[in-house]
């Protein structure tokens, strides 16, 4: 256990390091962010594989919920498309919606946690946790309601991060338990997707404001990448069941083939 947290460890900074090599115009910069996915994704189906007996059944959903969310992240940060990957990827965000509703209502209802700042902290949790994945999910199908939901998650996420600076030591159940580490262990496995939005709204916020540049790449034309935040984020419906970023591809890809690629 304590070897698989320490890779998720590595594998946030590999993430970093290669958000930041992306902002510094290395190519390999969005490549290091994809394998770094793609791996968390191993790591949690290796462990659904190991302990599949021992895990209860919204255990097991939960985790093919998250491996499949972070190969779609992969994917997406190396601007990988394919048909019906914004409806996979509603069907992912929906199921772990309903498991994170139900693991938030069991925590809140647990009679040893009778300390009031525990469970509010608890549900500023799982609201945040919900509320960035909702956007996700809604950012496919009512595109106008993400940023609000996003901005509804961040502020309990500061609001969650302010309460455990405030309460660092809690007595739960008559014992004195160090706050973050008592979140954590309740957090399981989301913890995981949590950590992943808190530094997706860390960079959303620094480049808002001008201090973070954007991520590069010159692997694909931008117009391309465009075409496909388009589709992704629903801007844009196909047309007889083609993406103009499709069409986009297809060209560009001839093109290349007749006159090589544009330095």
């Amino acid at each position: 256990m304590k070897k698989r947290i320490v890779f998720h460890y590595l594998l946030y900074l590999l993430i970093i390091f290669g958000a930041f090599a992306s902002m510094a115009q290395n190519n390999y910069g969005l490549t290091l962010i994809s394998a770094a996915c793609i791996l968390f994704a191993i790591s949690l189906l290796l462990e659904l594989v190991q302990k599949f007996k021992s895990f209860s059944l919204s255990k097991i959903v939960e985790l093919i919920g998250l491996t499949t969310l972070f190969v779609l992240f992969g994917l997406r940060a190396a601007y990988i498309h394919f048909f019906y990957i914004e409806w996979l990827l509603v069907f992912t965000c929906s199921l772990l919606v309903i498991i994170y509703v139900s693991y938030g209502i069991d925590q809140i209802k647990k009679k040893e946690i009778n300390n009031k700042r525990i469970r509010n902290l608890i549900l500023a949790y799982y609201i945040s946790l919900i509320g960035f994945t909702l956007s996700i999910l809604v950012s496919m199908i009512v595109p106008v309601l993400a940023e609000p939901l996003g901005a509804l998650a961040t502020g309990f996420l500061g609001l969650l991060m302010l309460g455990v600076y405030l309460n660092k030591t809690q007595i739960v159940d008559g014992a004195e338990v160090k706050t973050p580490d008592y979140l954590r262990q309740q957090a399981g496995h989301s913890i995981l997707l949590m950590t992943g939005y808190l530094l997706i709204s860390l960079y959303s916020g620094l480049h808002m404001v001008g201090i973070l540049p954007s991520l590069y790449t010159n692997t694909l034309p931008q117009a391309y990448i465009e075409l496909i935040y388009n589709a992704e984020s629903g801007n844009e419906t196909a047309v007889d069941g083609v993406y103009q970023y499709e069409l986009y591809k297809e060209a560009y890809d001839k093109f290349v083939a007749e006159h090589g690629e544009v330095e």
